[in-house]
Parts: structure tokens; C-alpha cells; sequence
């Protein structure tokens, strides 16, 4: 069963000691882009999708005692019950999902060029799946209008051009 545990500090940290103590773990990543206040360069930093956390496999209670006593690990997700403390379990297959997904970039600056009525997706983070419909480029500045449908309505919303990928 996979679930979540609380990290103290770095994620990377946690993940290894959780390794080396036989537990399956993982720490779902995405490449930020940023730009360096002294060189003005635009550079990236691989990130953590969900800060202070990481999911691990625990198959028993020697698992789960190792995985609390790992160091940067602070305790592992859940809530009391009647019949004691009870782990919150992730689905298998929402783990699986996020290994085989490859990290998306967030703010990465390039030219993109899309065309009037081309399907795009708004990256507002790794998991965000919003699509909608390229309008246009606001004259002068680095953003783009585009339609989305929700809830039967259509909207018209400008946006950051770093935040459009194509959809696929």
C-alpha cells in the first residue's frame, strides 16, 4: 500500500535514508524555470511537485516503523479513529500515473509561437490539465487571451505566454 510521509527539510534527504532503510519510495519532480537575479540568465531547478512529502510502499508494521524512525522523515499521513491511528492510502495506479509522467516544465521561457484556434493547455503546475483555445498575443507584453469551457460557459482569460504549452 502506498501512502504519504511528512519530510523534515529536504525531500532528497528523506528519500535517501528511506532507501537505504529497504522502502520503496518516490518524490514525483518538475523542472522550474526561473531567471538569476545576477546573471539575468534563465535557469531551472528540479522541484519537488508537492512540497514536504513523499510517497512510500509499506507493506507491514516493520516498514511502517522504519519509514517514522528514517532520518527526515517525520511521520507518515493519517488520521484517529476509534481503532487508532489509521494511514491515508494512495491508489496504486495514481502512484503509477505520476512515475511513468515525465516532469513537466513550469515558466520555461521560449518563443512559442501558437496558431488562432490551436488547442492549448494551461501549466499552472505539474498535475494541471486545462485546456482551452489560443485567441491571440496581447500586443506589447508576454500574454496570450484564450477560451476556456467550463460548466457549459465560455470564458475569455489572459494569461502569462510562459504558462501555454500545446495540447496534446
Amino acid at each position: 500500500m502506498w501512502c504519504v510521509a511528512k519530510t523534515i527539510g529536504r525531500e532528497t534527504r528523506a528519500c535517501f535514508y528511506l532507501s537505504r532503510a529497504g522502502i520503496r519510495n518516490f518524490r514525483p519532480v518538475e523542472n522550474r524555470w526561473f531567471k538569476d537575479k545576477r546573471t539575468g540568465q534563465q535557469k531551472y531547478r528540479i522541484a519537488s511537485v508537492f512540497s514536504g512529502y513523499v510517497f512510500v510502499e509499506l507493506n507491514g508494521h516493520d516498514e511502517r516503523d522504519a519509514a517514522c524512525r528514517a532520518i527526515g522523515v517525520s511521520g507518515l499521513l493519517g488520521w484517529w479513529s476509534d481503532s487508532g491511528y489509521r494511514l491515508a492510502e494512495v491508489p496504486a495506479h495514481y502512484v503509477t500515473d505520476l512515475m511513468d509522467a515525465k516532469p513537466r516544465d513550469i515558466n520555461k521561457p521560449n518563443a512559442r509561437s501558437f496558431n488562432k484556434g490551436q488547442k492549448v493547455e494551461l501549466a499552472l503546475n505539474a498535475l494541471s490539465k486545462i485546456v482551452g483555445e489560443f485567441k491571440g498575443e496581447l500586443d506589447g507584453s508576454n500574454k496570450a487571451v484564450i477560451t476556456l469551457q467550463t460548466l457549459g460557459s465560455s470564458y475569455d482569460v489572459t494569461v502569462n505566454l510562459d504558462r501555454l504549452l500545446a495540447a496534446e
